[in-house]
């Protein structure tokens, strides 16, 4: 039988525990690799620092400009920065879970797409018109020996919610400096009109979405983030019961 066939005829935890054991020998290389690309960018350190150390050490100009050339800290600095891209990696192939990520518009299919793969119905995850239900980051479990069905919501603090919220958009849109509390946020100056600098439709969408849906709003959802500042999850069991 053709190892495809035998495959699809495999229950979908078992299909899934064979992706998952298949990755752990990529992380075990890439963790390998990383720490040989730790010892080179330590002998490499160390290097620069002769380097350095032997260019203001001597008089000669000639061999000043040659050390001078020599600078190290660029290739150093682009090693560590590869060095965490491949920790990264190492770290995503030695999960014990697959992940699946799906982003998209509203009403593109994202509800659909992962009731497909995943065999559940809209008691857990909703598709349905009318209203946006993955409109914030959700995560769908398979635990077998969960009986009921529930959801947990994890709250921002003030801090996580300007750091991973509120900060995108200013470096996206480049409105200066980003605002580092909730009263410095409310206090900004920004416009309702898009500013001209602003170009695209993806960009003014952007705007009008931190304006309207962040900014003018802050009030309604402010004292929810300040008495958060060590983040806490609330846990709704049975959660469709609610729901409906």
């Amino acid at each position: 039988m053709p190892r495809d066939e035998r495959i699809e005829e495999m229950p979908r935890d078992k299909r899934i525990e064979n992706i998952i054991n298949s990755r752990k020998p990529f992380a075990k290389e890439l963790k390998r690799t990383s720490e040989r690309m730790g010892v080179v960018c330590r002998s490499l350190a160390e290097l620069e620092n002769y380097r350095a150390r032997l260019e203001s050490s001597v008089d000669e100009a000639e061999i000043k400009q040659e050390l001078s050339q020599m600078n190290l800290r660029k290739q150093l600095a682009e090693l560590v920065k590869q060095g965490k891209q491949l920790n990264i990696l190492a770290k995503r192939f030695d999960r014990d879970t697959l992940n699946i990520g799906v982003i998209g518009e509203t009403g593109a299919g994202k509800s659909t797409l992962l009731q497909s793969l995943s065999g559940l119905g809209n008691e857990v995850i909703p598709a349905r018109t009318g209203g946006a239900c993955t409109a914030v980051r959700s995560k769908i479990q398979n635990l077998p020996d969960q009986t009921e069905v529930k959801a947990e919501i994890e709250l921002h603090t003030s801090e996580t919610f300007l750091d991973e919220v509120i900060k995108p958009y200013y470096q996206k849109l480049e409105l200066g400096n980003p605002p580092n509390s909730l009263e410095d946020f409310k206090s900004q100056a920004l416009s309702q009109e898009t500013p001209a600098r602003i170009k695209g439709q993806k960009e003014e969408q952007m705007y009008k979405h931190l304006l309207n849906d962040y900014y003018y709003t802050l009030e309604q959802y402010k004292s929810l983030l300040e008495s958060n500042q060590n983040s806490k999850k609330i846990e709704i069991i049975d959660y469709k019961k609610r729901r409906d």
